[in-house]
């Protein structure tokens, strides 16, 4: 479990090296094998400080098993994705400056280019509004994501999952 919680740090780092989120927002997860826990980022921590042993475990019902410190607010929005969707083995959340625009002006993303389709399985649909962990935000973003592997949050930024954490982050 070591190891994928490191896996988990090391793509946060990631999306933080390539723009994808800024200061301390945007969290990853990824599903342990076999089980009903998920491992999630934890909350308001500075990416430099950020290490495996920061890594939380919840349920896929939210609930918190183990850390030392509290679960990102997105947690829930994470296990209900994993709830809803058996094939995601991996889920990240940021805020790129282009997703988070398209979502700032509602505007979902048509699949332009061939390669669009086997990564994100058809048009990036658009969230309803909701807070920051309310079940508004949750509801609705397991709604619109349905059975594809990118959503955008409205107003807020973008969620993309995958069979792993290298196939959400693609």
């Amino acid at each position: 479990m070591e190891e994928l919680k490191q896996a988990v740090v090391d793509f946060k780092r990631k999306l933080h090296e390539r723009g994808h989120i800024v200061a301390l927002a945007g969290n990853v997860s990824a599903r342990i094998p076999d089980t009903d826990h998920i491992l999630v980022t934890p909350s308001q921590l500075a990416i430099e400080r950020l290490t495996a042993a920061d890594v939380v475990t919840i349920t896929v019902d939210g609930d918190f098993v183990d850390g030392a410190r509290p679960p990102s607010s997105e947690a829930r929005v994470h296990a209900a994705i994993y709830r809803a969707r058996a094939d995601v083995g991996a889920v990240v959340h940021g805020h790129s400056p282009y997703a988070t625009a398209l979502a700032i002006l509602g505007r979902k993303i048509e699949p332009i280019m061939d390669e669009f389709l086997p990564y994100v399985g058809g048009t990036v649909e658009v969230a309803p509004f909701g807070m920051s962990g309310s079940p508004a935000l949750i509801e609705g973003t397991v709604e619109a994501l349905g059975p594809r592997a990118a959503v955008l949050l409205r107003q807020h930024g973008q969620i993309a999952v995958g069979k792993n954490l290298e196939k959400a982050f693609q």
